[in-house]
């Protein structure tokens, strides 16, 4: 988590949704006109940066202002796996309802969201470029493009198509190597016998 700063450079404020607080405050809200969204998703609902979205696109349909979404791949590719939330069991953790591993880059999850939560928002989605989500060997992430990781945990392409099922683990007693470089790629434990 962090904190809400002034840019050292560019005296301008830094909020974060991260830390006290996971949705924009009217205050927030105060000091632009046009929200840019560019988060990189890992195409898992439990990924927090797309219930991010959700948060502060319901804030801009309150305040009437515009967001702005630069579209993105999916590094997990088209592939959808795993359960759709239950309704009623929405958190920061699962905003909606749709399954685990969802298949949509950012910009097709601020659509959905804008359809099923019937939100009165100026949405304005920047699509890719010659994106291809079915092509190989990317499948889902072009081959040609660097992976940078989105936060400290992700720190690599195999890390994000492995996620939806490895971040499962967090509610064991096993470890998801979280601190370690391979981080949600392995699992183990050091009293587990082979």
């Amino acid at each position: 988590e962090s904190g809400d700063f002034i840019h050292p450079d560019y005296k301008i404020p830094i909020f974060s949704l991260y830390g006290t607080v996971r949705t924009p405050t009217p205050k927030m809200m105060e000091t632009f006109d046009v929200l840019l969204f560019d988060l990189q998703d890992l195409g898992c609902r439990i990924y927090t940066f797309i219930t991010t979205l959700l948060y502060v696109m319901q804030e801009c349909a309150r305040h009437n202002k515009q967001i702005i979404i630069l579209d993105r791949p999916n590094p997990a590719g088209r592939e959808v796996e795993g359960f759709s939330l239950r309704k009623g069991w929405e958190s920061f953790v699962g905003a909606a309802e749709f399954p685990m591993r969802h298949g949509l880059t950012v910009g097709e999850m601020a659509l959905y969201y804008k359809s099923h939560f019937a939100l009165d928002v100026d949405l304005k989605v920047i699509k890719m470029k010659g994106y291809d989500p079915q092509k190989k060997p990317g499948f889902g992430w072009p081959s040609d493009r660097a992976w940078v990781n989105p936060s400290p945990n992700a720190p690599t392409l195999n890390m994000a198509r492995a996620y939806s099922g490895t971040v499962m683990i967090e509610g064991t007693t096993l470890s998801e190597g979280r601190g370690t470089t391979r981080a949600l790629e392995l699992v183990g434990a050091s009293d587990i016998n082979y």
